[in-house]
């Protein structure tokens, strides 16, 4: 093969590997996001647990907008399952659902970086290559 052809494929696979590299990136910082929402949530279930029934609240509607409400039953909390569909639990076993997603998503998340290392590995065999 012709030394220009050669130079085309490596530089048409290092741009398949930028690429590659950018959407990884970008799934993991959404996954990131979601994380910290999970994160947030199992916070969330871990104070409420500890609030004592009739205590008043300031509940979000909104970014930045509240309302006052009073807590009704902290020993059973709803959470969704899928389609719009909610069910009681009581908090530790919401906190055991958050910390499974939590795991779940660490170990994708692991997967994602593993990945990525091994494209980069690939750029720096194709850079040593060519110098």
């Amino acid at each position: 093969m012709s030394q220009q052809k050669e130079k085309t494929k490596v530089y048409a696979e290092l741009q398949e590997l930028d690429g590659e590299v950018k959407e990884l990136n970008s799934h993991l910082e959404k996954l990131d996001e979601q994380l910290a929402e999970v994160n947030a949530s199992r916070l969330a279930v871990e104070q409420i647990s500890n609030v004592a029934e009739g205590e008043e609240l300031r509940v979000p509607l909104a970014n930045g907008v509240y309302i006052k409400a009073k807590l009704f039953d902290p020993k059973h909390i709803m959470i969704n399952v899928g389609a719009d569909v909610t069910v009681e639990k009581e908090p530790t076993e919401v906190i055991e659902i958050l910390d499974s997603q939590i795991t779940e998503l660490a170990a994708y998340r692991e997967r994602i970086l593993e990945s990525m290392k091994a494209i980069i590995s690939r750029v720096e065999e194709i850079q040593r290559q060519i110098e």
